[in-house]
């Protein structure tokens, strides 16, 4: 993990780890594992709540390995979802080794990484326009730029802009005054690599041909995972959870953080969404307490 003050060069398995063992300190937290289904919204006793169907894996009474799905439900009347995006990739051999340690997809998180090195830019054919802003980005770090374009092997919904086209005259120029070397029509199939330093050396392609690579960075659009909160009435902006400044999205009492509602996917910021939003919940919790004590008395 790198662009997170306190977490330089930490991998995410640990991030993730420390980070729960800190959360799970508190009594009143309980933590679940499972897959959320469905989340409705219902009006009980003249208040809004959600039931949060969910599908959950349990060991057998007998303790044996094998397990049993469970289908419970949850009332709730608050509902916060962080489920993220997932970045497309492509089907390359030996490149899931290397993925955050070598490869990466986030210039903004990931690109001092690549300060004075061969990089390799694997971009989209879907909208050549976004892969050459993409690969500027580099440029402040590192002028040896190979930018290769080719499919995305994935069924899964990309958004953004997706024009097939090639590369037009002013293009290619920019790319040749910038210095970036571009390669349209020869794919990438292996990630090759020096296996005493377990380090990339180069890429192999298609055409049997080899380019040499110290780091690689790709970039074929995302699937925002956005499904239950839109089924759940959430409005959308371009895939992304419509928030506003609490990150409350257009239901009340329903929150969206992180990678979900922002193209900014950026670890530190998605933490700060998780802190904005919980701060709002506290607060629109005690104002309630409050004003319940008040008629009370």
């Amino acid at each position: 993990m790198h662009g997170y003050l306190g977490f330089k060069n930490s991998s995410i398995k640990d991030a993730i780890q420390k980070s729960w063992s800190d959360v799970l300190k508190y009594e009143f937290v309980k933590r679940i594992e499972g897959r959320v289904e469905t989340v409705k919204k219902i009006t009980e006793e003249g208040s809004n709540i959600f039931l949060i169907s969910t599908s959950i894996r349990a060991k057998k009474e007998n303790n044996s390995i094998e397990e049993i799905i469970q289908k419970k439900v949850f009332k709730t009347r608050y509902v916060i979802f962080a489920t993220g995006v997932e970045h497309l990739k492509p089907k390359i051999k030996n490149f899931d080794k290397f993925l955050g340690n070598g490869i990466w997809h986030c210039p903004h998180c990931d690109g001092f990484a690549s300060t004075n090195k061969k990089l390799i830019i694997i971009a989209s054919n879907k909208n050549y326009a976004e892969a050459i802003d993409y690969a500027k980005v580099f440029l402040g770090w590192t002028r040896d730029v190979t930018l290769f374009l080719q499919e995305v092997e994935n069924d899964k919904v990309y958004y953004g802009n997706q024009k097939n086209n090639r590369l037009n005259e002013k293009q290619k120029n920019e790319l040749t005054s910038l210095g970036i070397n571009v390669i349209e029509d020869d794919r990438i199939t292996e990630i090759i690599y020096d296996s005493k330093t377990n380090t990339i050396n180069s890429v192999l392609t298609n055409s049997n041909r080899h380019y040499e690579a110290d780091i690689i960075f790709y970039h074929f659009g995302i699937a925002i995972q956005n499904e239950i909160a839109q089924k759940l009435g959430c409005k959308l902006d371009i895939g992304y959870v419509k928030v506003n400044e609490k990150q409350q999205t257009t239901i009340a009492n329903v929150y969206a953080v992180g990678d979900i509602d922002t193209d900014r996917h950026y670890a530190i910021l998605a933490s700060a969404s998780g802190a904005i939003a919980a701060l709002a919940v506290y607060e629109d919790l005690l104002r309630g307490a409050i004003s319940k004590t008040r008629k009370n008395n």
